[in-house]
């Protein structure tokens, strides 16, 4: 029973403690072979890696499924054809030694139970060494991606497993490819080949890829062989807050505060948060060492006074130095147009080496205003799409822009700006969707929060008013993040009732934070929560999953759905479980 060599592949890493695989192959990896006597079931009895007993028949088969290849002749009577290997997961700790077959180069035998005896597959093991790219974003090579490690990974383990190079393959990057086929399905497709210090050159005339959901396809140079992964792109990105001071700012909304007062503090936080949660990585080469330094921070604060407009944004600084909103006094009218075109324009100012149009950067804006456009020129009802771009104007000068209004029912032009913020890709909320809590602060700190996940690749998982609510994390997240609307105690967590140790904790502005690393998967309780604070929770794109049900009438057939993603990729060949009840 002769057979093809298979080539299977994971991205992984080893910071010299332990070796991690972060994704595997999407697609599976087809074995052709020729039999006789017929080949009726395909059982794993143990795998050996590069000649060594190393792995069980259970952990073998926890780890590798074999099934016949549906496009081949009837399985139950196979002597020619094919079957599919697929690698199911490496998240265990036996699996140490085999990941190194991985990172280093090498091969494992199968050992296969047919109808025709003992028989061995060998399949070639190959890793990625290496999981997130980010943009130059401009300069002199906006659009090569370079390597970004993970903390404790050194700078040489990139590029492929053993003595391969880069030269051995060919890359492509699409959204996402047909897993049969390996065509790119519809959208960018860019060839991007690696050089030996990790980097991708995308191609300089075509449209960056999406931030972060991305997918490449490897091909072997010589045997043809194809293995298509998940990867993570960053987009380097650059954020302005844009405050409204004018007078009506200046109103209290409760003792020793002023909507003013409230919005700095969410607003100074809202930077902190943005660096925070940016994933913490190594870059090699490029203009900055840290994936944080790739995107900046700058605050904005507007009003009308004595017939001018007055407009202050401050520098970009990098994002993990987390600027803060300055001290200031409320006064005047709102020129909420000339702003947003004021700050549209800063982006690409020239200010400094960063500050131009540049399609491999983006662009993000956030709006925070309590009242009616009122002053200036252009008004808000006039801008156009020169003065403000969207991305669909011009990918080189374009801005994503969000609104946060801080009013009540009536204060604020809704119409406008929610139309306004659709037409560049951005997210429109409101305090006074809520008339009795409009001018709470904490109902201000969680809009804020609820746009993170619209400018960086990160998920809201949970938010609830009572922090005795279990907060669910899957395995394969690379972070979670707690954040309470009250500052207080230094918060803490629990994980099916035990303490949860380490982590960076946090309190100011008006809110507390845990962040922890890798954390275990289980349901976790947020401790030392101050007392009326509400509890969000965020982790990273690493894994997510949501589900539902379609709403029908009685009676009538429903509809169940359900989605997972690893990587920012869609994940396919799961398998999902469902629990009905009646009722």
């Amino acid at each position: 029973m002769p057979f093809d060599t298979a080539q299977l592949f994971v991205v992984a890493h080893d910071d010299g403690a332990t070796k991690q695989a972060r994704s595997t192959q999407l697609n599976l990896a087809q074995v052709s072979f020729t039999a006789d006597p017929a080949i009726l079931a395909w059982t794993i009895n143990g795998v050996s890696l590069n000649g060594g007993p190393v792995l069980s028949a259970a952990v073998a088969n926890a780890l590798f499924s074999v099934t016949p290849d549906p496009a081949a002749p009837d399985p139950t009577d196979v002597k020619n054809g094919s079957v599919n290997v697929k690698l199911l997961g490496l998240n265990n700790a036996e699996l140490v030694a085999f990941l190194d077959g991985f990172i280093n180069g090498g091969s494992a035998v199968l050992g296969i139970n047919s109808d025709g005896g003992t028989k061995n597959l060998t399949v070639r093991l190959r890793a990625l060494k290496t999981t997130d790219f980010v943009f130059d974003g401009s300069g002199a090579t906006p659009n090569v991606a370079r390597h970004a490690h993970r903390v404790g990974v050194t700078g040489n383990n990139i590029g492929f497993a053993g003595a391969e190079t880069a030269a051995n393959y060919t890359v492509l990057i699409a959204q996402a490819f047909n897993l049969a086929t390996h065509a790119p399905l519809a959208g960018y497709q860019i060839a991007a080949p690696m050089t030996a210090a990790g980097a991708l050159t995308l191609d300089a005339a075509g449209t960056p890829p999406a931030q972060v959901d991305n997918q490449l396809r490897i091909t072997h140079t010589a045997t043809g062989k194809v293995s298509i992964l998940p990867a993570n792109i960053f987009v380097p990105t650059d954020l302005i807050v844009l405050m409204d001071r004018s007078g009506s700012m200046g109103a209290s909304v409760g003792p020793g505060s002023s909507k003013w007062s409230v919005a700095s503090d969410v607003g100074s936080l809202f930077s902190l948060l943005f660096g925070t949660m940016i994933p913490t990585r190594n870059v090699v080469g490029g203009t900055a060492a840290t994936l944080a330094a790739y995107n900046r921070t700058a605050i904005g604060r507007f009003h009308w006074a004595g017939g001018a407009e007055v407009v202050s944004i401050g520098a970009f600084a990098s994002a993990g130095t987390s600027p803060s909103v300055p001290a200031d006094v409320p006064g005047g009218g709102t020129p909420i147009g000339m702003a947003l075109e004021d700050a549209a324009a800063k982006f690409v100012d020239g200010a400094d080496a960063l500050s131009v149009a540049a399609k491999w950067r983006r662009r993000q804006l956030v709006l925070l205003t309590d009242g009616m456009d009122n002053s200036g020129s252009p008004r808000l009802h006039e801008l156009t799409a020169t003065q403000v771009p969207a991305l669909s104007d011009d990918l080189t000068t374009g801005v994503v822009l969000h609104n946060i209004s801080y009013a009540r029912t009536g204060d604020i032009q809704v119409a406008a700006l929610s139309t306004l913020v659709a037409g560049h890709n951005g997210s429109f909320d409101s305090t006074e969707t809520n008339p009795a809590l409009a001018l709470a602060p904490e109902v201000l700190r969680a809009a804020f929060l609820s746009l993170l996940s619209d400018i960086l690749p990160v998920e809201k998982v949970a938010s609830s008013g009572a922090p005795a609510t279990p907060i669910p994390v899957e395995p394969g997240v690379d972070r979670l993040m707690l954040v309470a609307t009250l500052p207080g105690a230094v918060l803490g967590a629990t994980v099916g009732g035990s303490v949860v140790g380490g982590g960076t904790t946090g309190s100011g502005n008006g809110y507390s934070w845990l962040i922890l690393e890798n954390p275990v998967a289980g349901d976790y309780l947020a401790t030392s929560v101050p007392a009326g604070a509400q509890v969000h929770a965020f982790v990273d794109l690493s894994l997510r999953s949501h589900f539902g049900a379609d709403a029908t009438g009685v009676g009538q057939e429903m509809r169940l759905w359900a989605t997972l993603n690893y990587n920012g990729a869609p994940v396919r060949g799961a398998d999902v479980t469902v629990v009905q009840r009646s009722p």
